[in-house]
């Protein structure tokens, strides 16, 4: 069995776009905006529309 040492490059790029995606949470935070949970569909994005949220999935891209 080959145990594999390094990470596919795709990697890299999902770590890249956690990190972009955290640096924009905190400047929302940062400003003061609320920031809002919410898993997929589950959620009426209206309600954070309304309250001048922005709203971030916790689950994957599709529903």
């Amino acid at each position: 069995m080959q145990v594999i040492q390094e990470l596919p490059e795709v990697f890299e790029a999902f770590a890249e776009q956690r990190q972009k995606s955290f640096l924009t949470v905190k400047e929302y935070k940062d400003k003061g905006i609320p920031v809002i949970g919410s898993y997929c569909t589950y959620f009426p994005q209206e309600i954070a529309m309304a309250m001048g949220a922005a709203s971030v999935s916790l689950c994957s891209t599709s529903d």
